[in-house]
Protein backbone atom coordinates (compact mmCIF):
# COMPACT_ATOMS: atom_id res chain seq x y z
CA UNK A 1 0.00 0.00 0.00
CA UNK A 2 1.19 3.46 -0.84
CA UNK A 3 -1.39 5.23 1.27
CA UNK A 4 -5.05 5.39 2.16
CA UNK A 5 -8.13 7.24 1.06
CA UNK A 6 -11.16 7.98 3.22
CA UNK A 7 -13.98 9.16 0.93
CA UNK A 8 -16.81 11.20 2.45
CA UNK A 9 -19.58 9.16 0.80
CA UNK A 10 -20.25 6.03 -1.24
CA UNK A 11 -20.85 8.13 -4.39
CA UNK A 12 -17.68 6.75 -5.97
CA UNK A 13 -17.80 8.63 -9.30
CA UNK A 14 -17.87 11.98 -7.48
CA UNK A 15 -15.44 10.89 -4.79
CA UNK A 16 -12.92 9.46 -7.29
CA UNK A 17 -13.12 12.62 -9.37
CA UNK A 18 -12.46 14.79 -6.29
CA UNK A 19 -9.55 12.57 -5.22
CA UNK A 20 -7.98 12.59 -8.66
CA UNK A 21 -8.49 16.38 -9.01
CA UNK A 22 -6.24 16.85 -5.97
CA UNK A 23 -3.65 14.16 -6.77
CA UNK A 24 -3.35 14.82 -10.52
CA UNK A 25 -1.25 18.01 -10.23
CA UNK A 26 0.80 16.58 -7.35
CA UNK A 27 1.61 13.12 -8.74
CA UNK A 28 1.50 13.72 -12.46
CA UNK A 29 -1.39 13.39 -14.87
CA UNK A 30 -3.53 10.45 -13.78
CA UNK A 31 -4.46 8.34 -16.79
CA UNK A 32 -6.33 5.40 -15.29
CA UNK A 33 -8.00 4.25 -12.10
CA UNK A 34 -8.56 0.55 -11.42
CA UNK A 35 -11.10 -0.67 -8.89
CA UNK A 36 -12.31 -4.07 -7.78
CA UNK A 37 -15.31 -5.05 -9.91
CA UNK A 38 -16.85 -7.20 -7.19
CA UNK A 39 -17.23 -4.26 -4.79
CA UNK A 40 -17.71 -1.34 -7.18
CA UNK A 41 -19.54 -2.56 -10.30
CA UNK A 42 -21.45 0.65 -11.09
CA UNK A 43 -18.71 3.11 -11.96
CA UNK A 44 -18.71 4.90 -15.31
CA UNK A 45 -15.98 3.98 -17.84
CA UNK A 46 -14.42 7.46 -17.48
CA UNK A 47 -14.46 10.34 -15.01
CA UNK A 48 -13.52 13.98 -15.51
CA UNK A 49 -10.32 15.03 -13.73
CA UNK A 50 -9.04 18.59 -14.03
CA UNK A 51 -10.56 18.94 -17.48
CA UNK A 52 -9.39 15.61 -18.95
CA UNK A 53 -10.99 12.18 -19.08
CA UNK A 54 -9.54 9.42 -16.93
CA UNK A 55 -10.36 5.80 -17.72
CA UNK A 56 -11.87 3.72 -14.94
CA UNK A 57 -11.15 0.02 -15.21
CA UNK A 58 -12.32 -2.98 -13.31
CA UNK A 59 -10.17 -5.77 -12.04
CA UNK A 60 -10.81 -8.98 -10.18
CA UNK A 61 -7.14 -9.95 -10.01
CA UNK A 62 -5.83 -7.28 -7.63
CA UNK A 63 -4.93 -8.81 -4.27
CA UNK A 64 -6.99 -6.40 -2.14
CA UNK A 65 -10.62 -5.77 -3.08
CA UNK A 66 -10.64 -2.77 -0.72
CA UNK A 67 -8.01 -0.84 -2.62
CA UNK A 68 -7.84 1.30 -5.73
CA UNK A 69 -4.98 1.66 -8.16
CA UNK A 70 -4.11 5.02 -9.70
CA UNK A 71 -1.86 5.09 -12.78
CA UNK A 72 0.13 7.98 -14.23
CA UNK A 73 2.30 7.90 -17.34
CA UNK A 74 4.78 10.26 -15.70
CA UNK A 75 4.98 8.99 -12.13
CA UNK A 76 3.91 5.34 -12.05
CA UNK A 77 1.29 3.66 -9.91
CA UNK A 78 -0.15 4.00 -6.43
CA UNK A 79 -2.19 1.49 -4.47
CA UNK A 80 -4.52 3.14 -1.98
CA UNK A 81 -6.49 1.43 0.74
CA UNK A 82 -10.13 2.60 0.62
CA UNK A 83 -11.49 3.25 4.09
CA UNK A 84 -15.30 3.04 4.19
CA UNK A 85 -16.87 6.49 4.69
CA UNK A 86 -18.81 5.36 7.76
CA UNK A 87 -15.60 4.41 9.61
CA UNK A 88 -15.12 6.25 12.91
CA UNK A 89 -12.52 9.03 12.76
CA UNK A 90 -10.14 7.40 15.25
CA UNK A 91 -10.19 4.09 13.38
CA UNK A 92 -9.78 5.82 10.01
CA UNK A 93 -6.80 7.76 11.34
CA UNK A 94 -5.11 4.55 12.51
CA UNK A 95 -5.74 2.85 9.16
CA UNK A 96 -4.47 5.85 7.21
CA UNK A 97 -1.32 6.03 9.32
CA UNK A 98 -0.64 2.33 8.91
CA UNK A 99 -1.27 2.37 5.16
CA UNK A 100 0.95 5.44 4.74
CA UNK A 101 3.93 3.99 6.62
CA UNK A 102 7.24 4.74 4.95
CA UNK A 103 7.31 2.81 1.70
CA UNK A 104 10.36 4.53 0.29
CA UNK A 105 8.36 6.86 -1.97
CA UNK A 106 8.68 10.60 -1.47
Amino acid sequence: MDGAWWPRSRDLPSELSALADVLDPLWGRISRIAVDARHRPTLPPTILVNGHQVKVGWSTSEPDPHAILLLSHTAGRWNLLVIPPETAAASAARLMTAASADTGRP
